[in-house]
């Protein structure tokens, strides 16, 4: 019995370290009923007589548990002669069955829908063809032996039984419509109930979209035996004995997904970025794998009307944690169903932008140390939300029953303003001016041998603006010119810029009555900015200049600072664009200094050369005649 109790001991410990979730044993020092042959049950004790109940620790909402009762356990009275040697090694079982009989057995029916599964080896029977009384045979590291009984089968522990193995025959290999002792799902409603209601669940703990707690299975029916737990999400169950109650823990672990985004397919991936519009982001998918995922798995993409899928994703796995990651292949593994395509799976057939389904057998074949790589790029719209809740793209994923909760990634594009004014005003508010025209670019400064480059900014004019509204121009990429004009508001709104973006406008044209400016004037974009929707400034002449330009509130949103309101759809109404960086120019009249352009001295010269020229004809002249005077 010492042997015997050591080994116990071993088989539990290494139960407990196994990742996988969990067969249980349910047992008792009586229950009513009887047995077959010299192996009887106690007299039941109506006092004592206790439930059959397995308790399931870390059961996830939603998911289905189910117990199924593979071997009887049966028990022999002190005085009870035993005909049937007792077994030699227990079936893994803590606390141990004998502390409460003399004698025990686990015991089959060749009938059990469930003794082809037990007794073959990969498939194979290992029943011999002749069978008798003490005819023994192992399977699946298990010794059965005939007894005495009709169609009765004792069950011990043999050379090389390991729990978790058994589990995964049990599980991979169930027979057709098995009897279930008890079924139930988690159900996480009103759950503190004491005692806890059949299928509710107590202890609710919720972490990434997903809800966990305690379950109870009550096999009371079925009576003390030897018990497998399967779980709808497809987990392997841990092998456990109680008596009379046996508590297991779902070691499952369900799958989790993050989503990042970058400005660059090789470079640093995070929860948002800035971009100009007309230009790509990178976005990026991580699942990290479960213990016990081997159903299929479906990841759901759903990007805002600001940003727009590029086909083709680059789908990859890992080898392991921190393991080179390899190319998933399309169509064996995963599936990519795309075009506005939406799931039944998905919350409330939610519409997403494209789906990969990884199908069981490739999720099987993962561990929890795998990790599925998804890279794919967008382009971002030059219709894309400015500032504000920015353009996000939001993954999540649905697996058993269980739908995880959002990641999201946010792709912000802002922008700028400039306000064109009079500068030669005296007083009270500057006057707007139209006509000034600008050629945008981006200067890049030299840098080693390469030299400074100025890059054109091509913009395509959304709005030509009036006396009352902006102009609105929106970057483009390679589309429109890089000419921007004032209307008779004096404002220019520039859309969909990086944040920290500098922008060199050059005045080529000025307003009529009006000096070209002298030199280029610089414009930032800013995510955040000093710069507000009502900033002033004192003009040249001592007027006041200030940037407000027509707006609408949005609903929701009225304790924000209102900048420039933008009708994109007539229909759809206007919503507010934060032009934080807002430059006020200003153009004079009048001559100009010559540090302001004027032509100096210039004027001067040219008269004193006149002169010059001028004296020295008539000094020729006056020597020619009288030259000619002397000859005559």
């Amino acid at each position: 019995m010492k042997t015997t109790r050591k080994i116990l001991a071993l088989l539990m410990a290494l139960t407990l370290a196994l990742s996988l979730c969990g067969v249980a044993f349910a047992q008792t020092e009586a229950r009513p009923g009887g047995g077959n042959g010299n192996f009887t049950d106690p007299p039941a004790d109506p006092k004592t007589t206790p439930s059959y109940i397995i308790i399931i620790d870390n059961a996830v909402e939603g998911e289905t548990y189910t117990a199924y009762k593979i071997f009887n356990v049966s028990y022999t009275n002190d005085a009870s002669p035993v005909t049937t040697p007792e077994p030699e090694n227990d079936i893994p079982g803590d606390p141990d069955p004998n502390s409460a009989h003399t004698a025990y057995a686990y015991t089959i029916l060749d009938t059990s829908s469930w003794w082809a599964v037990v007794t073959a080896n990969n498939g194979v029977s290992q029943v011999p063809a002749e069978v008798g009384l003490g005819t023994n045979f192992t399977a699946n590291g298990l010794k059965f032996t005939k007894t005495a009984n009709a169609n009765e089968w004792i069950v011990e522990e043999a050379s090389g039984f390991n729990a978790a193995t058994f589990a995964e025959v049990l599980r991979n290999n169930m027979p057709r419509n098995p009897a279930a002792a008890a079924t139930v799902t988690a159900d996480a409603g009103d759950n503190e109930a004491d005692p806890p209601v059949l299928g509710n669940m107590t202890g609710v703990v919720a972490h990434n979209g997903y809800k966990t707690g305690s379950i109870t299975l009550n096999v009371s029916s079925a009576g003390a035996g030897y018990y497998f737990v399967d779980t709808s999400m497809g987990s392997l169950c841990s092998l456990d004995t109680t008596e009379p109650s046996a508590t297991i823990r779902e070691k499952n672990s369900l799958p989790a997904l993050v989503k990042t985004v970058s400005n660059d397919l090789e470079g640093t991936y995070t929860s948002s970025v800035s971009e100009f519009t007309s230009d790509d982001v990178f976005f990026r998918i991580e699942v990290t794998d479960g213990i016990g995922t081997d159903a299929a798995l479906t990841v759901h993409d759903v990007m805002s009307a600001g940003l727009s899928f590029n086909h083709d994703p680059i789908i990859e796995v890992n080898t392991g944690a921190g393991g080179a990651f390899v190319p998933a292949i399309e169509n064996t593994d995963y599936t990519i169903k795309c075009n506005g395509t939406h799931s039944s799976e998905a919350p409330a057939h939610q519409e997403c932008t494209f789906e990969i389904v990884f199908n069981a057998d490739f999720m099987a074949s993962l561990d929890e140390t795998n990790v599925i790589r998804i890279t794919y790029s967008a382009d971002v719209e030059t219709d894309a939300v400015i500032a504000e809740e920015g353009n996000p793209n939001s993954a999540y994923l649905t697996y058993s029953n269980q739908t995880s909760s959002e990641s999201t990634a946010i792709v912000y594009t802002y922008a700028g303003a400039i306000y064109k004014v009079d500068g030669t005003a005296t007083s009270g508010a500057a006057p707007e001016l139209a006509g000034a025209r600008f050629a945008v670019t981006i200067e890049t400064p030299a840098n080693g041998d390469d030299p400074a480059v100025s890059t054109p900014v091509y913009l395509t004019q959304v709005d030509p603006g009036s006396a009352t509204t902006p102009a609105i121009y929106v970057n483009d990429y390679f589309e429109g010119s890089n000419i921007i004009e004032t209307p008779e508001s004096g404002a220019v709104v520039l859309l969909g810029f990086k944040d920290q973006t500098v922008l060199t406008l050059t005045e080529i044209a000025a307003p009529t009555g009006y000096n070209l400016l002298s030199a280029p004037v610089t414009l930032t974009i800013n995510a955040q900015s000093a710069d507000t929707a009502n900033k002033s400034a004192t003009v040249t002449g001592g007027a006041t200049a200030t940037f407000i330009g027509t707006y609408t509130v949005i609903p929701g949103k009225e304790g924000d600072e209102p900048l420039v309101a933008l009708n994109m759809n007539p229909d759809c109404g206007s919503y507010q664009i934060l032009a934080n960086s807002i430059n006020i120019i200003e153009n004079l009249t009048g001559s100009e200094l010559p540090s302001t352009g004027g032509i100096g001295t210039t004027i001067f010269i040219i008269a004193g050369s006149v002169l010059v020229l001028g004296a020295g004809v008539i000094l020729v002249a006056m020597s020619v005649s009288k030259r000619r005077s002397e000859e005559n």
